[in-house]
């Protein structure tokens, strides 16, 4: 069986970067077995280049892509929640969420370093990556 599959990252297009070089090569290996593999960066989406507003703007632009062409789709981190939310009940596309489970350590030890030198994280920063986007991530790991 060969499968029409699409990775969507929300890192840039950039071989020196862990996430796209994990899967390019994901991708080749795949390739190499018969799949046809395409890969999806903020640079091929619409909002791609406001990226302070990534989490909420790429799941979006993703939808426009018509992802039901595809037989599975693996989505980085937060991005699945648009897909999830679109496709209700569907199997088409199946949804693959990959994250790296790190980004509510890394808010924390960011909110205690700041904290240290007296400040803190922008009220507007904190609502979006300290509980918006865990819930958004939750939501499309639930319908993955």
């Amino acid at each position: 069986m060969k499968l029409r599959i699409l990775f969507a990252i929300h890192g840039p297009p950039d071989p020196h970067t862990a996430v796209f070089l994990t899967v390019r090569r994901r991708a080749e290996c795949l390739t190499a077995r018969g799949h046809t593999v395409e890969i999806v960066t903020p640079a091929d989406l619409p909002f791609g280049s406001w990226s302070r507003l990534h989490p909420l703007l790429l799941p979006l632009g993703l939808a426009t892509r018509g992802l039901r062409n595809y037989d599975v789709v693996v989505f980085h981190s937060h991005l699945a929640w648009g897909q999830a939310l679109l496709q209700g009940n569907s199997s088409r596309p199946a949804i693959v969420v990959a994250f790296h489970g790190l980004e509510p350590l890394y808010y924390e030890a960011l909110a205690a370093e700041l904290a240290r030198t007296g400040e803190r994280l922008s009220t507007p920063f904190a609502l979006l990556h300290q509980r918006l986007v865990p819930r958004l991530l939750a939501f499309g790991s639930r319908r993955a």
